[in-house]
């Protein structure tokens, strides 16, 4: 039987919003009463719920990446001089900036290859298909349509095994299952990894 291990005071509380979150859709997911019916572009769609619910999950893991990015690299950075800290300000900035620059950033600088991770092909088709309901309204963008960028788009929805009808991207509740079991595991892969090589303890 494979031992559980412990995960940092922040990877914890990362996995306990996630949890959250999915409990929360679950119970709503369940009662037809409790279904919020909203309208999104042009249409009332069926799967407002997961249109709201699948982006903050992805999210809680884009934002534990980005924030152990910013503390374990400040821990190494001089911030002494006036320049240093412009600069500094400057690179996180740059840094933050997409989910591939934080990706490049923790090659970059750490060594610490997150595409490594498990759950991280699925994870980046749900942060593409985040992309798609903030900027789309759940149909694909023209930045995402545009030359190169309509088969990296398909290749990580297909990652995720996200459908699409035309433009439109179909979600179900096994979509919102899907992206909380690969957001967990990233947040519990890149946790361990980082504790492993001396980066951050538990405590924090």
């Amino acid at each position: 039987m494979a031992t559980r291990r412990v995960l940092s005071a922040k990877a914890e509380a990362a996995v306990s919003q996630a949890n959250w979150t999915l409990a929360v859709y679950r119970r709503a997911a369940s009662s037809p009463l409790e279904r919020p019916r909203l309208r999104l572009g042009t249409q009332d769609s069926a799967e407002t719920m997961e249109h709201l619910v699948l982006p903050r999950l992805v999210s809680i893991a884009e934002d534990y990446s980005r924030s152990r990015l910013v503390e374990v690299s400040e821990a190494v950075v001089r911030l002494e001089h006036p320049l240093e800290i412009r600069m500094w300000a400057q690179t996180e900035e740059s840094a933050e900036s997409s989910w591939d620059s934080i990706k490049r950033s923790w090659t970059e600088w750490h060594a610490v290859t997150i595409s490594d991770a498990p759950t991280y092909g699925p994870l980046r088709g749900f942060v593409e298909a985040r992309n798609t309901i903030l900027h789309g309204l759940g149909e694909l963008t023209r930045k995402q349509l545009r030359g190169r960028n309509a088969n990296r788009t398909r290749t990580r929805f297909g990652q995720a095994g996200i459908t699409t009808v035309g433009r439109r991207i179909r979600l179900s509740s096994a979509d919102v299952e899907n992206s909380a079991k690969a957001a967990i595991g990233f947040v519990q892969w890149l946790d361990h990894e980082l504790v492993d090589r001396g980066f951050v303890d538990l405590a924090t």
